[in-house]
């Protein structure tokens, strides 16, 4: 019950993120359009595009953590290299039990002689 309140919650906060990113972007390209056809030094009006820039920045940010994005390419690294890991230690347990195997046998034949 308490994991589909979360995914009911994640997806009107994904809806709202969603929305929102496309109203900045929007204004983001209006703004951008309009300062091509009205160049300006006015560090005000400079402030205000860095403003946008920003939010949308953040807004990625926020729209990957909430969709699970950030997480699951790290989740993807993380099993990439335990495989990695696996690969190693089963190459290395292989190496010893032929060696285990190898000593049984000389073993073997050393108590022949005995």
């Amino acid at each position: 019950m308490l994991e589909g309140k979360f995914t009911e919650f994640k997806r009107g906060f994904e809806s709202v993120v969603t929305d929102f990113g496309k109203k900045v972007n929007n204004s983001a390209a209006w703004w951008a359009e309009y300062r091509t056809k009205n160049p300006t030094t006015d560090k005000a009006v400079l402030k205000i595009g860095e403003t946008l820039e920003d939010i949308q920045q953040r807004l990625g940010v926020i729209g990957d953590n909430v969709s699970g994005t950030k997480a699951l390419e790290q989740a993807s690294a993380l099993i990439d290299q335990q495989k990695k890991y696996n690969n190693v230690l089963a190459t290395r347990l292989a190496e010893a039990l032929d060696e285990i195997k190898e000593l049984k046998t000389r073993v073997a034949s050393l108590e022949k002689y005995r």
